[in-house]
């Protein structure tokens, strides 16, 4: 389907990313749940687009942030390719550092009508010594 979708036809998809959120575990590490919806379309040289079947690897990621140059940074922590044959579909992911924002194909690598809804911010869940929820959404934007 790769070549067929790459070369021989106008492919474009409707990757965006639901919602995400984290809880923070208690050695550390976060159990990422985010929901993804997937659509693929072809197009015709005149613009008309009809519904494409939806089997293909597409990657879906994690981003995280690390110090560069006194600026704190963006960086994948964790990409992987998953086969998507739904529209829509949840993950549940465990990272070993803070998630900041999680979504399907956060490189960019497919035309996308719309790649600034690729990823959302993580809305994280921490449980305190208490046992109470304390709920942290970053309100920076993207």
């Amino acid at each position: 389907y790769l070549i067929t979708d790459t070369f021989e036809k106008i492919t474009l998809y409707e990757n965006k990313a639901k919602k995400a959120s984290a809880v923070e575990n208690e050695d550390g590490t976060f159990t990422v749940t985010m929901e993804v919806e997937a659509k693929k379309v072809y197009s015709d040289s005149l613009g008309n687009q009809m519904d494409a079947e939806l089997n293909d690897w597409l990657e879906i990621g994690i981003l995280g942030e690390t110090l560069v140059n006194n600026d704190m940074e963006e960086i994948p922590i964790y990409l992987e390719k998953v086969l998507i044959t739904d529209s829509l579909t949840t993950f549940i992911i465990q990272v070993n550092q803070k998630p900041i924002k999680a979504g399907i194909d956060p490189m960019h690598k497919f035309v996308d009508r719309d790649s600034e809804d690729n990823l959302v911010r993580v809305v994280i869940t921490h449980i305190s010594d208490s046992n109470e929820t304390i709920i942290e959404n970053i309100s920076k934007e993207n």
